[in-house]
């Protein structure tokens, strides 16, 4: 996945503000997802984003793709949920 314009995280931002919720229900971990979805809502407001943070974005992006069977990005939605998670841990 290409690097996003700011525009383009923009979007993201306000379709994670619409669909994230849908993304974080499915996870069994409930006690921390309020956190989880600010953190995400934060890290996407950032000014300029770094090489490494193009894989948080991506994940991102993948688990709000609701054209393909919600079944086929469990994998993509917990992979986004547990690194943010580690770096919630990181950030203390």
């Amino acid at each position: 996945m290409d690097r996003m314009s700011r525009d383009q995280i923009e979007s993201l931002k306000r379709e994670w503000m619409d669909g994230g919720c849908h993304v974080l229900e499915d996870d069994d971990d409930k006690t921390d997802l309020e956190e989880v979805n600010n953190w995400i809502i934060n890290f996407l407001d950032q000014d300029a984003m770094n090489d490494k943070d193009g894989y948080v974005v991506s994940r991102i992006y993948h688990s709000l793709n609701f054209d393909i069977p919600f079944a086929a990005t469990k994998q993509i939605r917990d992979e986004l949920i547990h690194v943010v998670r580690m770096k919630m841990k990181e950030q203390g």
